[in-house]
């Protein structure tokens, strides 16, 4: 099928269900969250009647929507409510990775993502690695059904999924589409400065966690390599939530190559995130438990000292 067609199939199953569940991925990002957020929101403005949630969105911490565009979070509805709904998964490229795993009860599921297909689910996919993120795909397709139902906070939701995930339009995924879009979406945002004011705000232990940071970044100028081990009680100190920094080693002059991990207590494990001007570093990911996109993936480990293996294999795919 072409886009357009599975497009009308979307379509053509929200319209179907009476019941809808939204499903996000682990360790949310403003993409997932946008996408069902804008989701959600855009049904239930056409059709008011129809129930919509987002399953699980009340255990996430308040400190995941910091940031984040006005929202309102809802209890979970009870297993028989999510048999009778039609389940969408957004940004999860497998099954693992679905935050709620009630996912399953749903009697049918459709997949919406932009990562590599690793793993097929449900009766229909729309699965498009040429998309910057999951939320320009929800942009394609609430356009493609009526724009006319789209308000400012629907196009807030689709903006910060867009504006985070290609790194405020920098990283390679950002196409001509993608630019499309924002043109489509600035004339339902009044406030898009606000917006990216609020995106970019720092506070001053933010300021002074950052500069610890780049005070212990290692550099191999000769294999073109950046690599960070973040303290495990760093973040504690600063009260900052945990997060890989990997940022923070972009765009450095003669680096090709950069990755981090840190400790997530909760998971009980180091993850990581790995980034790439030219190589793909998808494949090292994938060998320690993880994956993404070619050029930007995440993975974990067990224990610290297994980064310099990662290291090792970063630098044999340079040679």
């Amino acid at each position: 099928m072409n886009n357009k067609e599975i497009l009308i199939k979307i379509k053509e199953c929200i319209i179907k269900y009476d019941k809808i569940s939204l499903f996000f991925h682990t360790n949310p990002d403003f993409d997932t969250l946008g996408s069902v957020f804008a989701l959600k929101e855009y049904i239930k403005k056409i059709y008011n009647r129809k129930e919509v949630k987002i399953l699980d969105i009340n255990l996430l911490e308040e400190s995941v929507f910091k940031k984040f565009p006005k929202y309102k979070i809802e209890k979970n509805p009870n297993e028989n409510w999510i048999k009778k709904s039609l389940g969408i998964v957004c940004d999860t490229a497998n099954k693992e990775r679905i935050f709620c795993q009630k996912y399953s009860l749903c009697r049918e599921i459709i997949k919406i993502d932009h990562h590599p297909n690793k793993e097929e689910y449900g009766i229909l996919q729309w699965v498009d690695i040429t998309y910057s993120s999951v939320c320009e795909m929800i942009c394609d397709f609430l356009f493609f059904w009526d724009e006319n139902f789209i308000t400012e906070m629907i196009a807030s939701y689709i903006y910060v999924g867009i504006y985070t995930d290609t790194n405020r339009f920098f990283y390679s995924c950002t196409s001509q589409n993608t630019f499309l879009n924002m043109q489509r979406l600035f004339k339902h945002i009044p406030n898009i400065s606000e917006i990216n004011f609020k995106l970019s705000e720092r506070t001053i232990e933010e300021l002074k966690f950052q500069n610890e940071i780049y005070k212990i970044i290692k550099f191999d100028k000769k294999n073109k390599i950046a690599s960070l081990k973040i303290p495990k009680n760093i973040f504690k100190k600063y009260k900052i939530e945990n997060n890989s920094m990997i940022w923070t080693m972009a765009n450095i002059e003669g680096i090709e190559i950069w990755t981090s991990i840190y400790y997530d207590e909760k998971q009980k494990k180091w993850k990581g995130s790995i980034r790439s001007k030219s190589s793909d570093i998808s494949i090292i990911a994938s060998k320690y438990g993880g994956g993404g996109h070619e050029f930007a993936s995440g993975f974990a480990l067990k224990k610290d000292k297994e980064f310099d293996k990662v290291i090792e294999d970063l630098i044999k795919i340079k040679k």
